[in-house]
């Protein structure tokens, strides 16, 4: 959220249940100076069972890899946009690994 924009009011009624459902987190941080490495190994699979689009949310963040289960993704394969990232279509079941 940026500075000087009122919060908008969000109501229960405009919640949505989350189309994947996240069984695994594994998370490793490289600490320096002056930045931070985030590894993150997340185990997804979709609420519908099929293979979907995937988007995941970060602020502040500079994206340096992006794997699906083991497979380095292009960026044919995602889009990055604003404080959004989209996996184009994701498997049913992945293990998603980024680097930040």
């Amino acid at each position: 959220m940026k500075q000087g924009q009122p919060r908008q009011a969000v109501y229960r009624k405009d919640y949505q249940a989350y189309p994947w459902f996240l069984d695994d987190v594994a998370l490793e941080f490289d600490i320096h100076d002056d930045h931070t490495l985030v590894r993150a190994a997340l185990s997804l699979r979709s609420a519908s069972g099929k293979a979907e689009p995937l988007e995941l949310l970060g602020s502040d963040l500079e994206l340096l890899a992006i794997e699906v289960d083991g497979e380095a993704i292009g960026p044919d394969g995602y889009e990055v946009q604003g404080e959004s990232l989209t996996l184009k279509q994701a498997p049913a079941r992945c293990r998603l690994n980024t680097t930040v």
